[in-house]
């Protein structure tokens, strides 16, 4: 596989992984991804399991 064709596939992913490939691999910031990962995906599964005190 070339590099392209692995950032495409890592991009088919969740939206924590699509913020991780820019932030990483891309050398970008993507806000509006950051702040889907607390709406969507495994961000939000994860997040759904705190605390009323936030832990």
């Amino acid at each position: 596989m070339k590099r392209n064709e692995i950032i495409e596939w890592l991009m088919e992913g969740d939206v924590s992984i699509q913020y991780q490939v820019y932030r990483d691999l891309l050398d970008s910031e993507k806000n509006m991804l950051r702040t889907r990962i607390e709406a969507e995906g495994w961000g939000a599964a994860f997040l759904s399991r705190r605390f009323e005190n936030g832990h």
